[in-house]
């Protein structure tokens, strides 16, 4: 959160009204949870303010408006921006939806029935909360588009398909291809899963549901999918976390560390739980996979927490450089040369960076798995691309 509006400990707050306003790059929205909170410590300059849950999740009151349900549930969260990165602001009508009804990526939630009579239905949800029909491409496996042939609804539905490998499910490569428009200032694209649809339309259905996210669970004992409240904070030892594990919070290639007491994000779809031990043999992870009992991808060199590290230093703290191998640039799916790229913003160089096109990035993390010596390269072009966006944002005032 940006800005917190001010909160007295010990206040009960109902379920769907404002509990903060949040101001920034995402303008200014309103943040609620489906259910009676009480306060127990208000916000400061160091921290959010900490909230408890009160009884069962409360649907939203029938007075309330679509439009005010999506602003104020926490769906909308999970809307990404494949152009800028980043999260889509609550309080703005894309002029396009990618829609993906699979997810290829290692550890993902389990596909939802991707037929038109399921995903129709949340799509039209969606556009009652957006006031307007909004053009929509589905973003379908080879197996999946049959189903779709001959759909006939009243409004612009693209159908893309491809084959079922990360990251295919990203309209990166739509982009690229250039089948749709391409720029920061004249359009704007959100994309997302269709179990977020799902979970939108559940609470304008008003149905108990809506309450909880789905959160898929690899790593514990046992693995699973947990439905829990959104920015609850879950207790690793119910989870059947094993002793000493880290917890990576999001997809293994592009997920973040935890600490010892994980809050659910709602743009958190899965949750790994990773054993390491920073005592193996140097560059055991040269040829990395997902089927070790350890992190093989970049995970150990980043989320160790008792090694003193700086982004760019290796799993024992020491410098790492690049070798100029071109494993990057050969799994790099956008056709791109990180090493490149990562070398430019190094050098500060963010103009020439942008020339040889880190625009384009998906963020996927592949180029950062390949890395053999585990450059944080994903990371680095992340901050990059959002530094980019907030300069062409503040051009434009």
């Amino acid at each position: 959160m940006w800005e917190g509006s001010a909160l007295e400990a010990g206040k009960i707050i109902p379920a769907w009204s404002p509990v903060a306003t949040a101001s920034g790059a995402f303008g200014k929205v309103l943040l609620a949870v489906p259910y009676d909170v009480r306060v127990i410590e208000p916000f400061s300059a160091s921290r959010p303010a900490r909230l408890e849950t009160m009884g069962e999740g409360r649907p939203a009151p029938e007075s309330m408006i679509a439009r005010d349900v999506w602003l104020r549930h926490f769906t909308w969260m999970r809307m990404r921006d494949p152009v800028r990165g980043g999260l889509v602001p609550a309080s703005v009508v894309p002029d396009r939806l990618f829609v993906h009804l699979f997810d290829p990526e290692p550890f993902s939630l389990p596909t939802i029935d991707p037929s038109p009579d399921v995903a129709l239905p949340a799509i039209e949800a969606w556009h009652r909360a957006m006031e307007r029909p909004v053009p929509v491409t589905l973003i379908v496996s080879r197996a999946q588009a049959p189903l779709w042939k001959t759909v006939d609804v009243p409004y612009d539905l693209d159908l893309l398909e491809t084959d079922e490998i990360y990251p295919a499910h990203h309209p990166g490569f739509a982009l690229a291809r250039k089948l749709y428009p391409y720029g920061f200032g004249r359009l704007r694209y959100a994309w997302t899963g269709l179990e977020t649809l799902i979970s939108f339309s559940a609470a304008l259905a008003r149905l108990p549901e809506a309450a909880t996210m789905p959160l898929l669970l690899a790593g514990c004992r046992p693995d699973g999918i947990a439905k829990v409240a959104p920015w609850s904070r879950v207790d690793r030892d119910r989870l059947g976390a094993p002793e000493g594990s880290l917890l990576v919070q999001g997809g293994l290639l592009t997920g973040k560390s935890a600490g010892e007491t994980p809050i659910a994000h709602p743009r958190d779809r899965a949750w790994t739980f990773l054993t390491a031990d920073d005592r193996r043999e140097f560059l055991w992870f040269m040829n990395p996979g997902f089927t070790r009992d350890s992190s093989s991808p970049l995970f150990v060199s980043r989320y160790l927490p008792w090694v003193r590290r700086e982004l760019g230093a290796g799993l024992r703290g020491e410098r790492r450089f690049c070798i100029a191998c071109n494993r990057c640039e050969t799994h790099c799916p956008a056709g791109l040369d990180p090493q490149h790229l990562w070398k430019c913003l190094r050098k500060g160089f963010i103009e020439e960076a942008q020339s040889h096109g880190l625009s384009r990035c998906l963020e996927c993390g592949l180029c950062s798995y390949a890395c053999p010596s585990k450059i944080e390269l994903a990371q680095d072009f992340r901050i990059a691309r959002a530094k980019a966006s907030r300069t062409v944002k503040g051009e434009g005032r």
